[in-house]
């Protein structure tokens, strides 16, 4: 049995629509899992960094354990005013999802706001150790 594509047999032309669709499944899956493994169900003390709706450690909280590129996937974005973070560990905060727009590094626990990011963080990059610089916003 012969394709519209000349000398082609339609089974070859199955074949490779099966494997492009599992490539672009397990892509899908490792994404998914990825986001997955950077989110901690509780608050708890083991997570690297936790974000507060409050000041001074209160209200919701979201604990990390990896970077996260949309807070808004976690019904978190734009509303952190605290943190802890573990020692040893950074974070760079962006106003924008996907790690764009402004962003402040933060290598210090603070109750008051976000390093100046308050109720403006949309995507935190989490990473162990590194320099810390202050950087200045544009307004």
């Amino acid at each position: 049995m012969k394709s519209s594509l000349g000398a082609v047999p339609i089974t070859l032309i199955l074949v490779v629509v099966i494997v492009v669709v599992t490539i672009g499944g397990v892509g899908l899956y490792l994404y998914v899992q990825n986001k997955l493994n950077s989110v901690v169900e509780e608050c708890s003390e083991d997570s690297i960094l936790r974000l507060y709706e409050e000041k001074n450690y209160e209200g919701r909280c979201i604990a990390l354990k990896g970077s996260v590129d949309n807070l808004a996937d976690y019904n978190f974005d734009n509303i952190s005013s605290s943190l802890k973070i573990k020692d040893g560990y950074s974070a760079t905060f962006f106003d924008e999802a996907d790690y764009k727009g402004n962003f402040r590094i933060v290598w210090t626990s603070t109750p008051y706001s976000t390093s100046g990011f308050d109720n403006l963080v949309s995507s935190i990059r989490v990473k162990e150790g590194g320099t810390t610089i202050e950087i200045k916003m544009e307004e």
